[in-house]
């Protein structure tokens, strides 16, 4: 019952870490996600090449709209200078669209960052919920075999 309760309570806590710390501790990713995950025969995810090319992408795209954000700050610049050159509305609206849409596209990679962190939680605590009922199981056919010897002598 101990071993039960015990289980219970460490797959709980990891839950509740998932809303409450955001990334998963190193020591965790490396002896729940990927030793005894092995051990347990859980299909460890390998960090593919897929991965690291979107990643990189992501980087250029990051880096891309720095510049343009610089690239469009310079303009406002110049047209602050030059104020005999007026900017058509249309312009100005896409210059708004174009913040927003920056805006929306760093919330979403935000709430992504989130749910990765969640899911990486929630295996974690799979892994351990296993590795539980694997002891437990153990236990009960042990104190069993003990129980049926005892009677039988």
């Amino acid at each position: 019952m101990v071993v039960s309760i015990m289980g219970s309570i460490a797959t709980s806590n990891m839950l509740m870490l998932s809303e409450n710390q955001p990334d998963v501790p190193p020591w965790v990713k490396i002896w729940i996600m990927n030793h005894l995950a092995r051990v347990l025969f859980f299909k460890v995810k390998s960090p593919k090449r897929e991965n690291l090319v979107s990643i990189e992408s992501a980087e250029k795209d990051n880096i891309d709209q720095k510049k343009t954000g610089r690239n469009i700050a310079m303009e406002m610049r110049k047209t602050d200078l030059h104020k005999d050159i007026t900017i058509p509305v249309e312009v100005k609206l896409l210059k708004k669209l174009l913040a927003e849409v920056l805006k929306i596209r760093q919330e979403i990679n935000l709430t992504k960052d989130q749910d990765d962190a969640k899911s990486d939680w929630y295996f974690a605590a799979m892994v351990v919920d296993r590795l539980i009922l694997i002891v437990y199981l153990l236990i009960v056919i042990i104190t069993f075999a003990i129980v049926i010897k005892v009677w039988a002598t």
